[in-house]
């Protein structure tokens, strides 16, 4: 039932306020397993920031917590932005500019990639 996945991400959330990471990262994972129609970027990006800042031994595992969501939800913009911003915190630049012009394949008006690929180049 799709109510299910913002409880289970609601109690990922509380369980991370009490600092139980562990319990955070099963609710968040449910949150994901348990949604019927596409990808809802909130409960990757959650999952993903929760191993980023508070399970860092988990950072490897973002990419894959991103591409499941992808699987879903192939042309999900804010997904592929998700992970392109990923790639660029861990110095990827290749494969964020990659990410960014699959949002651009898929909106040719997108302001947010446009902007990202213009900084992506000024850094160089």
């Amino acid at each position: 039932e799709p109510k299910a996945s913002i409880t289970w991400y609601n109690l990922g959330n509380a369980y991370k306020s009490l600092e139980n990471f562990p319990q955070a990262e099963a609710y968040f994972k449910e949150a994901i397993n348990s949604e019927f129609v596409g990808a809802t970027p909130l409960f990757y990006k959650a999952l993903a920031d929760l191993y980023w800042y508070k399970i860092p031994e988990k950072k490897g595992d973002i990419t894959s917590v991103y591409m499941i969501g992808l699987v879903k939800d192939p042309k999900n913009i804010e997904l592929i932005g998700a992970l392109g911003s990923y790639y660029e915190k861990i110095g990827n630049k290749d494969m964020a500019y990659k990410q960014y012009l699959k949002i651009l394949n898929i909106d040719p008006t997108s302001q947010y990639a446009v902007e990202k690929i213009k900084t992506l180049w000024e850094e160089e």
